[in-house]
């Protein structure tokens, strides 16, 4: 198994996998920066980014999801700092 730094010095492919808009970027944003400057390839891939209709959720949830702004302003923030990272999502 590589080191990290082996990893980087190899230009190995990087796979971030991210469970909802932004985690990727808040849990592994340094990371994920390095790796793309390096010239790795370095991929995000967001598993959950649908919006649940407002019956599938109690309210007092649905009424925090909406206070956080829609699913595309959401998807618009998780490309742009992607964007900063130097990478892009998928």
């Amino acid at each position: 198994m590589k080191t990290i730094d082996q990893a980087l010095q190899d230009k190995s492919h990087f796979i971030f996998l991210s469970p909802h808009l932004d985690d990727a970027v808040w849990s592994c944003g340094g990371l994920i920066s390095i790796t793309a400057k390096t010239g790795s390839i370095t991929d995000v891939i967001t598993v959950h980014t649908g919006a649940p209709e407002e019956n599938d959720l109690p309210k007092l949830q649905q009424k925090e999801i909406t206070a956080k702004g829609s699913i595309e302003l959401r998807k618009k923030e998780d490309t742009e700092a992607l964007k900063v990272l130097n990478t892009d999502p998928i």
